[in-house]
């Protein structure tokens, strides 16, 4: 202190998934949540999200494309495991949107988050649905 040093402890950030912020030179943070619906030209944090489950739903299925291609090609048939795996993965983005559809805060949007916690037996509990996708098996 004599020589002017001055401990500071900064404020935990917010999630920056879910709020915009900035820290003072004294270490505080101020925060906004960022908007869920679009306003404007600018989307909101409910299309952002589904843009990115369209995203990586997209490049799931481009892992087997070809065997659709392949099918409509030579007409050889889309083995059951990849068909399934395919179905589900449709099936779980349409899920995950609509649970951002249906979200109506920003703690609604921060529970979609897969979150792995211990419960009071000392078990893995899962919990939220955002980017836990199927995956494909053999």
């Amino acid at each position: 202190a004599s020589m002017g040093i001055i401990e500071i402890i900064p404020d935990p950030p917010p999630d920056s998934r879910l709020y915009n912020w900035s820290m003072d030179s004294d270490g505080k943070i101020t925060s906004s949540a960022q908007a869920l619906d679009d306003s404007g030209e600018v989307p909101g944090l409910k299309t952002t999200l589904k843009n990115v489950v369209k995203n990586q739903q997209k490049s799931l299925l481009d892992i087997t494309d070809w065997v659709i291609i392949r099918k409509a090609d030579i007409d050889k048939e889309v083995p059951a495991n990849i068909k399934t795996w395919r179905d589900a993965i449709r099936a779980k983005a349409t899920e995950m949107e609509n649970a951002i559809d249906a979200a109506s805060s920003i703690e609604d949007i921060a529970n979609l988050w897969v979150t792995h916690k211990e419960d009071n037996e000392g078990k893995t509990v899962k919990s939220g649905i955002l980017y836990d996708w199927p995956e494909l098996e053999s």
